[in-house]
């Protein structure tokens, strides 16, 4: 997935690692969360606004850090 957004987008790996913890926060309130007993959007849960904001804010640092360490060590490099 880094590889294929890397060459194909001209975005900062930061930005790159947030579209990543997004697409990784919608399959979680679109499939997972479904199937443990949250409900859709975590509408199941006691604080469904609760559990959506910090799911997200989760998956958004997950994904900066992870973007932001790929560039850091090289391990994903853009051609020209």
């Amino acid at each position: 997935f880094a590889t294929y957004l890397s060459q194909r987008f001209a975005a900062p790996f930061g930005m790159l690692g947030a579209f990543f913890g997004v697409a990784l926060w919608l399959f979680l309130m679109l499939l997972a969360g479904p199937m443990i007993g949250w409900g859709l959007f975590a509408s199941r849960t006691a604080s469904p606004w609760g559990t959506i904001l910090t799911s997200i804010l989760g998956h958004l640092a997950f994904g900066v850090t992870l973007g932001l360490t790929y560039e850091r060590i090289g391990l994903y490099t853009r051609s020209v």
